[in-house]
């Protein structure tokens, strides 16, 4: 495991600085006074842009801490009502923005009559966003549709992955992202130790959360 986390360190030295120069990149036209040419609207733009790198930058920040931290330690939980289809939908989107070369369509669905499910927020962000980012590592192109079902006991979250050159039992090893696996790698902790489930069928993963009130 310390030579699988160094390897993903390192690819993440490379993450990091893609959002990094982008914010930077914007930055400069006010550093070297540039910014001068452009008309307000444009100015506005390259703003708005730079916060949104900054965001992304944050967000992958505190995955990174997140999953060395719950390599070593239990994850202590705080459990509150969720909107799971803002936090899915967002991750989603998040994870496209991160791999603009792959041309991948998620799609995020909930049941209409949910019933109310508390989890932590933090956790369960993490979640998402390490497998949605896996996904887009793995998967060659298609589509993927999200599925959320939410009960009083559990939260059932399916995936499922038209690209045929996808393997979900692959995929929820790591047997084929050997460099990036950390975060997946956690989340597999994560899930266990919140005592659910991830399990594999053919291009169809299926990760069971309980209600935590249920085991807090």
């Amino acid at each position: 495991m310390a030579q699988k986390r160094k390897e993903y360190l390192r690819f993440l030295k490379h993450q990091l600085k893609t959002p990094l120069t982008l914010v930077r990149g914007y930055l400069s036209f006010w550093e070297n006074g540039s910014y001068e040419k452009f008309p307000p609207e444009k100015q506005k733009e390259f703003i708005l842009k730079a916060a949104d790198g900054a965001r992304t930058l944050d967000t992958m920040l505190n995955d990174i801490f997140l999953a060395l931290i719950l390599e070593k330690e239990k994850p202590d939980v705080h459990p509150e009502p969720l909107r799971l289809m803002e936090l899915a939908t967002a991750a989603a989107a998040q994870a496209s923005a991160l791999h603009p070369e792959k041309k991948i369509d998620i799609a995020v669905a909930s049941e209409p009559d949910a019933a109310p499910f508390s989890h932590d927020t933090l956790l369960v962000q993490f979640l998402f966003r390490a497998v949605f980012d896996e996904l887009y590592k793995s998967a060659t192109g298609g589509n993927v549709r999200i599925s959320l079902k939410e009960t009083a006991r559990h939260c059932i979250i399916k995936i499922i992955v038209t690209d045929v050159s996808f393997n979900g039992a692959a995929f929820i090893k790591n047997s084929t992202l050997p460099r990036t696996s950390l975060p997946l790698h956690t989340a597999r902790i994560l899930i266990k130790s919140l005592r659910g489930s991830m399990a594999a069928r053919g291009s169809e993963i299926t990760i069971k959360l309980p209600n935590l009130a249920e085991i807090v």
